[in-house]
């Protein structure tokens, strides 16, 4: 499978994904494959905000940017890295309030390795 497949990137992600610069490429090769399956949403996500921001309706802007805040949370959730600003790393308990947040908007995870392994989310059955 190759780093497009990994990242789940849709034909129209192709042209970002390829103006990457080498070391981009190869950071993005070493993280963990449920952290790539996460770029490729924050990338999808970040795009409907910026195309809602332009040419969408109160509701698409909204729906968009509540999005964007499920895949930040996740991506924060399994990496343990703050979304604003990126580099500083959250306490246990800002991660447990994340996942607290997550629940809220129906969604439920499991994480299968305390090494971080797979991570798996799903819909919540409620």
């Amino acid at each position: 499978m190759n780093l497009k497949e990994k990242l789940r990137l849709t034909p129209d992600q192709f042209e970002q994904f390829d103006s990457l610069e080498p070391f981009q490429i190869e950071h993005l090769t070493n993280l963990h494959p449920a952290e790539q399956e996460l770029i490729g949403e924050l990338w999808r996500a970040s795009k409907e905000v910026r195309e809602t921001n332009f040419r969408g309706t109160i509701d698409d802007r909204f729906k968009a940017l509540a999005d964007l805040r499920i895949v930040q949370l996740k991506m924060a959730v399994l990496n343990g890295n703050n979304p604003h600003p990126p580099h500083q790393k959250l306490s246990a308990e800002d991660i447990a309030e994340f996942m607290k947040q997550l629940r809220g908007d129906g969604i439920s995870h499991k994480f299968f390795a305390s090494d971080g392994g797979v991570c798996e989310w799903t819909p919540d059955p409620r």
